[in-house]
């Protein structure tokens, strides 16, 4: 029977997380791994004085050498020294990070007047989480931390550091947010950037637009989008010339050559 090495060993459990968490199939390439381990132990030994530091190099440097910058597993042991140039020993001075600590500090300041010392050891990967959801949701840092805090109608204290630990729970709150807005019909015209009426216009297909009527009490393009959408169903257009006609890119389009926009 082969013996692997541990630290090769971690390499590839560490890469079939990753590879899962990007929905990609890993194969175990155990001679790659290994001669990563060997370049990572040379070129970075300080990564090996802390079993957080180390792992959190090996995911890094998988994360940013395979899915961003499109280097085979099988070359990565030679970019080692190339992804020092991107790692922060100290994961508080890694860039999302800090992003992340300037959105929270910012939400807390505007909502309550004060924010909270942030010295959470959790944070890079609270951090983490929060870069993976804002992606998944398409909204900005500042917005998802509102949106987990503001998900229920009554807030009694600060948000606390700690509430955006758990990957489950911050995606459920995002839901539930969403879904409390839909149903109250409110559509905030800052909301929307390029792209993202047709994002709208689907939820509200999603949800059903008789529906989304029956709450909207705005008259806005979303409005009027809805009210012909029924007339025309109501005329008889069969489901099909429906979905082409009002599909969420004509919707879009059809507001991107609006000479004059109205509210949504």
């Amino acid at each position: 029977m082969r013996r692997i090495c541990k630290g090769a060993s971690e390499i590839l459990k560490i890469s079939s997380e990753v590879f899962q968490e990007h929905g990609k199939m890993w194969i175990d390439d155990l001679i790659s791994a290994s001669k990563l381990y060997v370049e990572i132990r040379d070129e970075v030994p300080q990564v090996f004085k802390d079993d957080a530091l180390r792992m959190r190099f090996i995911r890094g440097i998988i994360e940013w050498g395979i899915f961003e910058k499109k280097i085979s597993f099988k070359r990565l042991y030679n970019k080692v020294f190339d992804y020092l140039s991107f790692f922060e020993i100290t994961d508080y001075k890694e860039q999302y990070v800090k992003e992340f600590v300037i959105a929270f500090r910012e939400y807390c300041q505007k909502r309550w007047g004060k924010y909270d010392i942030i010295a959470d050891r959790d944070l890079y990967q609270i951090a983490k989480i929060a870069k993976k959801l804002t992606k998944e949701f398409k909204i900005n840092l500042y917005d998802y931390i509102k949106h987990n805090h503001e998900c229920w109608e009554k807030i009694q204290q600060p948000l606390s550091i700690t509430a955006l630990s758990d990957e489950n729970k911050c995606r459920k709150r995002l839901i539930i947010y969403n879904d409390i807005k839909i149903k109250k019909g409110i559509i905030k015209k800052e909301d929307y950037k390029f792209g993202e009426v047709k994002r709208k216009w689907n939820q509200i297909l999603t949800i059903g637009v008789e529906k989304f009527l029956e709450k909207n009490k705005t008259q806005g393009y979303f409005s009027c989008v809805a009210k012909m959408y029924i007339e025309d169903k109501k005329s008889g257009l069969d489901e099909l010339t429906l979905k082409k006609k009002y599909s969420p890119e004509i919707v879009q389009e059809n507001y991107d050559k609006l000479e004059k926009k109205i509210d949504l």
